[in-house]
């Protein structure tokens, strides 16, 4: 796959990470501005697949650059609202989930030959896209 090839195929990941991030910084006054920074510090997680050496290494920093925030959360809401310091697990868990697998399968970087790279690869059977809502759930900002 050529660096083009692989571009084209992250841009729609990267739009969504800087959309994540541009919400973020038009809701610096949601009561929810911690939760959304600590999305917004760690969703480049995601970006991984890019890395060559030790990606998961990389999962492990961007899920450390949210801890900040996700410790404002924790000690914000742990007397108010169980959920928020329940989705803040959840969040962080994910990650670590991500970083086990990253490592277990992907230690030294997402290695893609040119004949299996594509989707035309596989059988249908085997290829799950998931297709947005159509319509948006109701926001909490």
């Amino acid at each position: 796959m050529s660096p083009d090839d692989m571009l084209s195929k992250l841009q729609p990941t990267s739009i969504q990470i800087s959309a994540i991030q541009e919400l973020r910084e038009n809701k610096r006054q949601s009561d929810y501005f911690n939760h959304l920074s600590a999305i917004s510090e760690s969703i480049p997680a995601l970006g991984w697949v890019t890395i060559n050496q030790d990606p998961s290494h990389y999962v492990k920093e961007m899920n450390d650059a949210g801890q900040f925030y996700s410790n404002r959360v924790l000690k914000e809401w742990k007397e108010i609202n169980k959920v928020h310091v329940d989705w803040v697990k959840a969040w962080v868990e994910t990650l670590s989930d991500l970083q086990n697998y990253v490592q277990n399968y992907y230690s030294t970087g997402l290695v893609c030959y040119e004949i299996r790279c594509g989707t035309d690869d596989f059988p249908p059977s085997m290829i799950q896209i998931n297709t947005p809502p159509t319509t948006s759930p109701p926001s909490l900002l």
